[in-house]
C-alpha cells in the first residue's frame, strides 16, 4: 500500500475559496473611483462660464421686454394716428359735402325765384350729394320744364328730381294789387328784419319785383327774395342784390 505526502489546505472551505486583498489593491480602486467621479462632476472652475451665461442672459431679459414694450407702444401710436387721419379726412369729406349741399340748395332756390319766364310759388329745394328735388306750384307744364332746365344749370347739380306741381291760374286765388301797393308792402316787410337793412325795392312792374343793395351772405340774399316773394300781389322777385361775402 503506498503512501502520500499530505497536502497543505489553501483555505477552501465549504462555501467556496476566499481571497484577501493586499492594501496596495485598496488604493488603487479608490483611485480610479476618484478619477471617474471627477470626470462625471464638473469642478467649480467648469461651472463658471454656465453662471455667466444664465447671468448675462437674465440682464439681457429686461433689455428685451423694454424693446418689446416700445415696439408695441409704437404701433399703438402709428394705428391710432391712423385712425385719426381717417376720422379727421372723412369728416373734413362729410363737412365738405355739407357745405357744397347747402351753397347749392341756396342757389337753386334763388334761380326758381329770380329767373325771368316763369313763377314757382312755395318754391322748396332739397340737396343731397349733388342731387336736388324741388317742390312748389308753377301755372303751366312749360313752367314746370324751365324751372328744372333753371335749376340744372346751377354748378354742383348732378340731378333734378322735379316734383313741382302745375296749378292753372284759372284755379290759383289771385289778388289784384297796385304796383304802388306792392311796393309798400314789400318796404314794410323788408325794415322789420334788421338784417335786410341794406336791402332795397329798386321797382315793382306788374307784380315783378326788382330788389337791389346789399347782403351779407348768399343765405341773405335768399332771404330777402323769399321775404318779398311772401307779400301778397308779388308774382315774381327779381335780384341785383350784391353778396358782399363774394367780393375781393
Amino acid at each position: 500500500m503506498s503512501s502520500f505526502p499530505p497536502t497543505e489546505s489553501r483555505g477552501l472551505g465549504t462555501e467556496g475559496a476566499t481571497s484577501t486583498s493586499s492594501p496596495s489593491a485598496h488604493r488603487t480602486a479608490r483611485t480610479l473611483h476618484m478619477k471617474f467621479t471627477a470626470r462625471r462632476r464638473p469642478g467649480r472652475e467648469s461651472l463658471k462660464p454656465i453662471a455667466r451665461r444664465r447671468d448675462v442672459l437674465a440682464q439681457r431679459q429686461p433689455e428685451v421686454a423694454n424693446k418689446e414694450a416700445e415696439v408695441d407702444s409704437m404701433k399703438r401710436m402709428v394705428l391710432t394716428v391712423a385712425l385719426v387721419g381717417t376720422m379727421v379726412v372723412a369728416g373734413t369729406v362729410a363737412a365738405s359735402a355739407d357745405v357744397n349741399d347747402s351753397w347749392i340748395t341756396t342757389k337753386a332756390k334763388i334761380a326758381l325765384l329770380t329767373t325771368a319766364g316763369f313763377s314757382v310759388n312755395g318754391a322748396n329745394v332739397d340737396t343731397i350729394n349733388g342731387d336736388v328735388t324741388m317742390h312748389g306750384k308753377v301755372a303751366t307744364t312749360e313752367d314746370r320744364t324751365r324751372a328744372e332746365q333753371t335749376v340744372r344749370k346751377v354748378s354742383g347739380v348732378k340731378s333734378v328730381n322735379n316734383l313741382l306741381q302745375v296749378v292753372p291760374d284759372s284755379i290759383k286765388e289771385e289778388v289784384a294789387a297796385k304796383d304802388s301797393e306792392v311796393k309798400d308792402r314789400v318796404e314794410a316787410s323788408l325794415k322789420a328784419d334788421i338784417k335786410m337793412k341794406d336791402v332795397n325795392v329798386a321797382s315793382v312792374n306788374k307784380g315783378v319785383v326788382l330788389l337791389s343793395g346789399k347782403t351779407d351772405s348768399l343765405n341773405e340774399t335768399l332771404r330777402a327774395i323769399e321775404n318779398a316773394y311772401s307779400v301778397k300781389g308779388v308774382h315774381r322777385v327779381a335780384s341785383e342784390l350784391q353778396t358782399i361775402e363774394n367780393q375781393d
